[in-house]
């Protein structure tokens, strides 16, 4: 009887120590999996995961992403005081894993940088002026706009592919409608498909227009990121001479 008690208790503590609706104790990935802690992190632990994040540059990476992450992840496991347990997303309800993987460590930055922001935004609100500089913080400084630039560099080259994929299709259909208008000509002796000819001549000078104005805001698009990007550069050595 008294076996059965302790029995029941532990599981009632086992099952808290993983219960879902325990608030400060997970973190969300980005395909919708909690993924939940068995304990705070610490600014030790924060430390070392940006540094390790600075050192190897994940966030730049455009191609093998996650590869990035897992092999930046799989080096923080031989550094010391840095033994962060891990969730695997398939048995998040059963079991812990003493597990370090890239996605995880990527969920961890992201929410680094949102309190950075709002922490920083904070202090602004109230005194005018950043709060305590911590090791933590520099990084962070350091990071953030890296982080941003290379966000900023990925939504503007999605949409020159798609516009480049619009013009070579615009380009193909053009010389289609050009080689049937010949064969056409050539097929008809008595000047029936002069109208056709006529109809195809403004389909193409409509479709040269529409490129002409993808080139134009394309280009326009390209001045506007540039400006953006010195912006930041300016922003970013005024800091390191304010730090100096």
């Amino acid at each position: 009887m008294w076996q059965a008690v302790k029995l029941s208790k532990f599981t009632a503590a086992c099952t808290l120590s993983v219960n879902p609706n325990s608030q400060g104790m997970s973190e969300e990935g980005s395909e919708g999996v909690e993924v939940h802690e068995k304990k705070w992190w610490t600014e030790e632990e924060d430390k070392i995961l940006l540094t390790q994040i600075n050192n190897t540059r994940p966030i730049l990476q455009r191609k093998d992403t996650r590869k990035a992450w897992d092999t930046m992840a799989a080096t923080l496991k031989g550094v010391d005081g840095f033994t962060r347990p891990g969730i695997d997303g398939k048995k998040a309800q059963t079991r812990f894993l003493l597990l370090i993987d890239g996605k995880k460590a990527q969920n961890r930055f992201l929410l680094l940088v949102r309190q950075h922001k709002s922490n920083n935004n904070e202090a602004v609100r109230l005194s005018g002026a950043t709060g305590d500089e911590t090791p933590k913080n520099r990084l962070l400084d350091d990071l953030v706009p890296l982080y941003n630039d290379a966000a900023t560099k990925k939504r503007a080259a999605t949409p020159l592919s798609e516009a480049d994929e619009k013009a070579a299709s615009i380009k193909f259909i053009r010389e289609q409608a050009m080689l049937r208008g010949k064969r056409k000509s050539l097929e008809s002796s008595d000047g029936s498909d002069v109208g056709g000819l006529s109809k195809n001549k403004f389909i193409l000078e409509a479709q040269d227009k529409e490129v002409e104005l993808e080139k134009e805001r394309l280009a326009f698009k390209k001045l506007k990121f540039e400006r953006e990007m010195e912006e930041r550069e300016k922003d970013r050595a005024e800091r390191e001479l304010e730090r100096q």
